[in-house]
């Protein structure tokens, strides 16, 4: 029964520390990036946006190795560097370059969610490489009109805007006229004088 006890005691030791120790592993380094879910990238159709993520190690006691993916939006965001893999030295920072690029035949107001993924790689004594704990980055990248087309657009929306007011004013000035001659007619109608026959005797 002691023995039970101690064992059971001794899993919950292991694992208590073993979280202690990859909450301080996972936050040894952090990720930044101008876009986040509450600050999506807008981009228009043809056009290209470079992104940057930068990777940060200010809190951890050493060398950190990040590989990075995308995991979602890969229609339109790819890795731009030469390799997907960043040595992060303590208080240190790398920069992971990602290329955001709209072919013209996407639509506007069409959203694409984007995540990426930045995993540490460990090396083991055999010499091979795992992945360890990662850090994410999400947000959204919202397809617009670009500056031509606002231009466009605003130009047609005057258009029709003109359009309508001038149908407007022309069938207020129809229905105006059209009152103004049933009206005289009605009042010519009523003050016609009546010319009244004699007999003859």
């Amino acid at each position: 029964m002691k023995q039970k006890k101690f064992a059971n005691e001794l899993r919950i030791l292991i694992i208590l520390i073993s979280f202690i120790l990859l909450v301080n592993f996972i936050s040894a380094f952090g990720i930044g990036c101008a876009y986040h879910k509450a600050r999506p990238l807008e981009i228009y159709v043809g056009q290209t946006e470079n992104v940057k993520v930068s990777l940060q190690n200010m809190a951890g006691s050493e060398t950190v190795t990040l590989r990075a993916r995308v995991l979602k939006g890969s229609e339109v965001i790819q890795l731009a560097d030469s390799t997907n893999e960043y040595t992060v030295p303590v208080g240190g920072e790398q920069i992971a370059n990602f290329k955001v690029t709209i072919p013209d035949s996407i639509e506007i107001g069409t959203t694409y969610p984007i995540e990426l993924e930045f995993a540490t790689i460990t090396k083991s004594e055999s010499g091979t490489f795992a992945l360890g704990s990662s850090v994410g980055k999400t947000f959204d990248v919202i397809i617009i009109a670009s500056p031509e087309e606002k231009k466009a657009m605003e130009i047609n929306k005057k258009i029709i805007t003109y359009s309508v007011l001038g149908v407007l004013a022309l069938l207020i000035i129809v229905i105006v006229i059209i009152y103004f001659v049933k009206k005289k007619r009605q009042v010519s109608k009523f003050s016609k004088p009546v010319i009244k026959k004699s007999r003859v005797r």
